[in-house]
């Protein structure tokens, strides 16, 4: 039987079997001190100790997030009920197939997306049962999102040690890596063979971990789901402190609070409904990571470019209709390309005369891009890269296609979650993908036995198509796609060349 408790360095842990009961889960472990009150907007401070067993049976409360509209895309497969919240949520969960603590097995971090604004660690589609079954200890947990864990201000920086604010769900996250580090063995998980890997903004996180100085020695391999971490067309493009910190205040007169001591003082419940009912977008707040000098030092491209990332092995990849839900103004991201705009609304099929806004899913092109680009640039840069995926199975039951998300169920196990009416082709494809994600986490190598053959891209530049085919294929690059990766890798080059002349 797996392991049914633990003792940690703070205190003594009661877990359950899993659903599998090869498994054990242990739920709800604090990693840090509640954050509320006067640690709202505070880096994470340790959590208390306690006396006896604490049994770990429940999940805690999701973060601090907007309430999903009931007719979203997203909300019928991925958010169906709607979960008590609170300021009291950094929590973890660990499932375990370890029957002591002198097994060292390899250890899965998930990081939740969800735009910096919504998620949890224990959504319907995740679950650490397929990996634990495996042979991989899998850690998941919560972070604080939107206004409580980005929201940046002068006077938030005023008191800060190290002069900064913003970054304190990337800070949750650190502060969740080390609590592994320190106690996952415990569990019969290697402390130093920990994987970070995460989707969406959960990818965008783990770059941001990836480009920390503070999360040195933390990991050892990563995995990248439809993530953009340096992508021209601004799918991250990190703010300087300064532009974060002019948000908060714009933030805080559009709540009519004087200052921050008013705002710790708001109820948390009121802040974020009256936040979110105003004629805003999410992304408009801009409630993400900013680079700060501190937790950031410099850009994600900047970092990339200069060689100061971990440098860790790496799978990256995104899905064939990334843009279903997000289809972007084309003219708008035109911007990004300067004296080259002509030549990317050319590349999209329209002119500046066009009145046609949606010619082209620039959000899947994004996406393509920023991860064909970090693997072409590694392997220019370096004469090394990483695994790459395209995965492309068409979601049964609508016209949604390989949406934004889709391949959650798949790497997960838990397609018999949804209300798609799946068949034995997503199930192959499920218990294909899980092996390969399972096999990185534990080797850094996707491949094993009975397994279709899963090349580096450096081999042949050659990716691996996830769908009704698994097998290597060329990437498939639209003229518009094709136009974003060139442009983003010769930006990248030239930033490059500049870099090593002021060395």
């Amino acid at each position: 039987m797996a392991i049914l408790r633990a003792e940690t360095t703070l205190g003594v842990v009661k877990g359950q079997p899993a659903g599998n009961h090869i498994v054990s889960v242990f739920k709800g472990i604090p990693y840090a001190k509640s954050p509320v009150g006067e640690l709202r907007w505070k880096a994470p401070q340790p959590a208390e100790p306690w006396q006896g067993e604490r049994e770990c049976y429940v999940f805690s409360s999701i973060p601090m997030q907007p309430r999903r509209p009931k007719d979203s895309f997203y909300t019928r497969s991925f958010f169906p009920v709607s979960l008590p919240r609170s300021e009291d949520s950094l929590y973890l969960n660990i499932w375990t197939p370890a029957e002591s603590a002198q097994e060292r097995l390899p250890v899965a971090f998930w990081i939740f997306g969800g735009g910096y604004t919504t998620g949890y660690g224990n959504k319907i589609e995740f679950d650490g049962e397929g990996f634990a079954k495996r042979g991989c200890v899998f850690v998941d947990f919560n972070y604080r999102v939107g206004p409580f864990g980005f929201l940046a201000h002068p006077e938030l920086s005023a008191q800060d040690e190290n002069g900064v604010s913003g970054n304190y769900g990337l800070l949750d996250q650190l502060a969740a890596l080390r609590w592994v580090k320190e106690n996952i063995a415990a569990f019969g998980g290697d402390p130093d063979q920990i994987t970070i890997f995460g989707q969406s903004a959960g990818a965008g996180s783990c770059m941001c971990l990836d480009c920390s100085p503070l999360a040195k020695g933390l990991f050892q391999r990563a995995i990248y789901e439809s993530g953009g971490g340096f992508s021209v067309t601004g799918i991250q493009n990190l703010d300087s402190l300064a532009e974060a910190e002019q948000r908060g205040v714009e933030t805080l007169e559009a709540l009519g609070l004087p200052d921050i001591a008013a705002a710790r003082a708001m109820d948390g419940e009121q802040l974020i409904d009256q936040l979110y009912s105003m004629d805003r977008t999410g992304d408009a707040l801009g409630f993400r990571p900013n680079q700060d000098g501190y937790v950031l030092r410099e850009s994600i491209l900047d970092c990339l470019i200069s060689g100061h990332n971990h440098v860790v092995p790496f799978m990256i990849g995104c899905t064939a209709n990334e843009g279903y839900a997000f289809e972007k103004d084309v003219f708008a991201q035109a911007v990004h390309y300067g004296d080259r705009a002509e030549d990317y609304l050319k590349a999209c099929g329209v002119s500046l005369s066009s009145s046609s806004k949606d010619a082209v899913d620039t959000f899947g092109e994004s996406m393509f891009a920023s991860c064909l680009s970090w693997n072409e640039f590694e392997l220019w840069r370096s004469g090394k890269s990483g695994y790459q995926y395209y995965f492309t199975k068409k979601a049964p039951g609508d016209d949604s296609g390989a949406f934004h998300s889709a391949e959650h169920h798949y790497i997960f196990q838990t397609l018999e979650r949804d209300w798609r009416p799946y068949d034995g082709t997503d199930y192959d494809l499920s218990n294909l993908m899980a092996e390969y994600w399972a096999n990185f986490v534990k080797t850094g190598d996707p491949n094993g036995a009975d397994l279709p053959r899963w090349e580096r891209f450096e081999e042949s530049g050659r990716m691996m198509e996830l769908g009704y085919r698994v097998g290597m294929i060329e990437p498939f690059l639209p003229p518009n796609v094709r136009f974003n990766v060139d442009y983003t890798l010769e930006m990248m080059k030239e930033r490059y060349r500049e870099f090593k002349t002021t060395l």
